[in-house]
């Protein structure tokens, strides 16, 4: 089985460009943010409400993140995910102000082996499913806070354009020995 690494933090902090580039550096796989492709979906179709993801659209998303986990396959030492179910749950109690026992079920059966959390030194890029630019800070420190209560294994990546990348590939290599 493939280590896995998750890319985590706020929205516009370049984890999908980080995934794929550290993908094809280790030329292995990737799996995009399943809440993006699913919002996208709802907002192509004219199926967005005023909530841009309202509470019941976090069950399909969990488990739609959760499918393509289960289907990928590496024949690589890594392969890198775009957000996992634990990136949901900090959205969901910043967004709805709640815990959901489900997600933290779902949470705590699900292991991955190294998180990359992507600060907000990058600047915000606007799409339609982003709506916070003025509180990155808050948001990145709820995440920093989620790894830190959990133990799990993390660095930060900081910089920015080739920095990231540079810095990403310095964690994994310190996380992981030389590779």
């Amino acid at each position: 089985m493939p280590l896995k690494i998750v890319l985590f933090g706020p929205e516009s902090t370049g984890k999908t460009t980080l995934c794929m580039q550290l993908a094809e550096h280790f030329d292995t796989k990737w799996l995009p943010e399943y809440a993006r492709i699913y919002l996208e979906h709802k907002w192509n179709t004219g199926n967005i409400s005023d909530e841009i993801c309202p509470e019941s659209d976090l069950k399909p998303i969990v488990e739609g993140q959760l499918k393509q986990e289960k289907n990928i396959e590496s024949n690589s030492k890594f392969v890198f995910l775009d957000t996992n179910p634990l990136e949901t749950l900090v959205y969901a109690k910043y967004y709805f102000g709640k815990t959901y026992p489900w997600l933290e079920k779902i949470v705590q059966q699900h292991n991955y082996d190294f998180y990359l959390l992507t600060d907000i030194s990058v600047a915000w890029q606007p799409d339609i499913l982003r709506d916070r630019p003025k509180n990155r800070t808050e948001i990145f420190d709820l995440f920093l806070k989620e790894l830190q209560s959990r133990q799990l294994p993390f660095g930060i990546v900081s910089g920015i354009e080739n920095e990231r990348f540079i810095n990403a590939l310095a964690l994994i290599n310190k996380q992981f020995g030389n590779i």
